[in-house]
């Protein structure tokens, strides 16, 4: 029982439990605890899941209360998947909103933008918007997942949720420069996959240039004029859109690279991964510029 938590154990659960901790990372900082004060193991995670009950709204992220929520929206006909842990822990899910479904299969462009953002809750999950554009040339969200990491298999496992419950594959896909999301939809669209081979993945100009600032500012401190002499150099670049100039663009791209290299600080393991990162950008160009 939740009884067999040694006293001096429990104030470490409580306080992990009141910092909003899951049963599974409780259990790991007691297992840890005890071995530092060699106090014998007599309990298990059945315990410490009955000793340090999470609230109403943490079990919605546990894996068992997600689960019943889920189940709720299904039967309203919006349909769900969900991905736990071992430990029954939320890894990832997918929802369907409201008229996305209809939506999608009335417009025959098929646009589809998909658009993480950033940690999004005390747990760090990643909120995705599946997005399209609708009839009247507005952007509806038609469908959402949550990801505990941004990692390959975690988009791919939120693509095939998608391409499953929405029939028809996208024609174009739109996203930011993450390659495991560029990764997971080339698999999709393989031969043998549920997307079109002739899909047309673009890569949003607005991530790249966020990109753009993140792997290129840090080399530029305290040399305002010139990073901003790069940076617009890359937006002159970028709007470099007319089809007349595409002869031209790898020879404008070759002195951006210049640029850079001759005016961005030799930053120990940054300069390199920054040229790195510019070679991989500029070999996609036909995905953004």
């Amino acid at each position: 029982s939740a009884r067999s938590i040694p006293p001096e154990l429990q104030e470490v659960g409580n306080l992990a439990a009141r910092s909003g901790l899951s049963p599974a990372t409780i259990q790991a900082l007691l297992l840890q605890a005890a071995g530092e004060r060699n106090i014998a193991v007599g309990w298990n995670y059945k315990d410490v899941v009955s000793q340090f009950r999470p609230s109403g709204r943490r079990r919605e992220l546990d894996g068992a209360g997600f689960a019943t929520l889920l189940q709720q929206r299904n039967e309203t006909g919006l349909p769900t998947e969900l991905a736990v842990s071992d430990a029954l822990q939320l890894s990832c899910s997918f929802a369907v909103l409201e008229g996305g479904l209809e939506e999608w299969a009335s417009n025959p462009d098929r646009v589809l933008l998909f658009d993480p953002t950033a940690g999004t809750n005390m747990h760090g999950h990643k909120l995705a918007l599946f997005l399209t554009i609708n009839k009247l040339g507005k952007t509806q969200a038609i469908a959402m997942c949550t990801l505990v990491s941004e990692t390959e298999a975690n988009f791919l496992w939120a693509l095939s949720a998608f391409s499953k419950h929405f029939k028809y594959p996208p024609l174009v896909f739109a996203t930011d420069s993450c390659p495991a999301i560029e990764s997971a939809a080339l698999k999709l669209s393989a031969a043998d996959g549920p997307w079109s081979a002739r899909l047309l993945l673009l890569l949003c100009i607005f991530h790249i240039s966020k990109n753009i600032y993140e792997h290129l500012r840090c080399l530029y401190v305290g040399n305002e004029a010139v990073w901003r002499t790069v940076y617009s150099a890359f937006w002159r670049l970028a709007k470099k859109t007319d089809s007349s100039l595409q002869q031209e663009w790898d020879t404008h791209w070759a002195e951006f690279m210049e640029l850079v290299r001759t005016t961005a600080a030799q930053v120990e393991g940054k300069y390199d991964k920054a040229l790195r990162w510019l070679e991989w950008l500029g070999a996609r160009a036909q995905r953004w510029a």
